[in-house]
Parts: structure tokens; C-alpha cells; sequence
């Protein structure tokens, strides 16, 4: 059985600065904030969050994946870490296809990512990719793959 998408895939990322996250993905990325929401310890509660007020940011890729920045405040439990998926736990790592690694690092650099090789690296033919971090210390990536449609024909026009 397959789930059948409406829309791209978004992901949510719990962050201590939402302000901050959301400033540092529009200029390393070129994301465009879309809307912000608020939700108050008891909705959040009964939605699954856990028992903790937060603030959302949601920022688009130009193909039209979101990213829902996500900063908790501390409920009517104390701990926003306790018992909520807004805890600690966090995502491995977000990877971004691009069409131009290199113009794209220097984005990075100038929105001061932190990068963590000194250049892209070929993992194997025609695939090179870069970790870095973002302004809260998340780990993403970057790839460019010359034959774009051999790894995706899903989404190659």
C-alpha cells in the first residue's frame, strides 16, 4: 500500500531561536518564510505535541518542500523538553538537491554556515555533496547530482 501525497514532504525541526532559525534559512537557502502560527499548551496537548506552548514558523523551497521551524515554551508541566515531540530528539539531517553546489556554498558562507569539509566530495561518480550546519547547529546537506533524472525520474520534467 502506498500513501498517496498531495503535496510535498514537509518536516518539522524543534529549535531554540525561531527568529534566528528562520533568518539564517532564508539567507543560506533563499527559503521563503510562508506563515507563522502559535499554539497554546492545551491544543498542543491534545494534538499529540506534548504539554507545551510553541511558535511555528513555516519556511518553502523554491520547488515547494516546507520546513516547520518549531520553538516550544514551557506549558503548565514546566519542562518543554518533557514528554513532547519538541524534545531533544531532532532530525539525522535534511538534504537539499541542488543544481549548483558551488554557488550555493557560497551562499552558505556568506549567511555564516558552519561547514564541515572544506569542499564538496564525490562519493561516487557524477554525486558530490557538503554537510554543514545551520545557526542552531542542525546538520544538513547539500548534493548535486550531474544525472539528476537517474536518481529522481519521479521528478525530472
Amino acid at each position: 500500500m502506498t500513501i498517496h501525497m498531495k503535496a510535498p514532504l514537509e518536516i518539522g525541526i524543534s529549535v531554540k531561536d525561531v527568529d534566528r532559525a528562520a533568518e539564517f534559512y532564508e539567507k543560506a537557502l533563499g527559503m521563503q518564510r510562508i506563515s507563522e502560527a502559535t499554539l497554546a499548551p492545551d491544543r498542543a496537548a491534545l494534538a499529540g505535541f506534548g504539554p507545551v506552548a510553541f511558535r511555528m514558523v513555516r519556511m518553502q523551497t523554491n520547488y515547494g518542500e516546507r520546513i516547520k521551524l518549531l520553538q516550544s515554551t514551557p506549558g503548565p508541566e514546566g519542562d518543554p523538553g518533557a514528554q513532547t515531540i519538541l524534545g531533544p530528539a531532532g532530525i539525522a539531517y535534511l538534504t537539499f538537491v541542488v543544481g549548483d553546489i558551488e554557488a550555493a556554498i557560497v551562499r552558505l558562507k556568506a549567511a555564516g554556515a558552519q561547514l564541515m569539509s572544506d569542499a564538496p566530495v564525490q562519493t561516487r561518480p557524477g554525486t558530490r555533496l557538503l554537510f554543514f550546519r545551520d545557526c542552531e547547529g542542525n546538520p544538513l546537506e547539500l548534493v548535486q547530482y550531474d544525472d539528476l533524472a537517474a536518481y529522481r525520474p519521479d521528478v525530472v520534467h
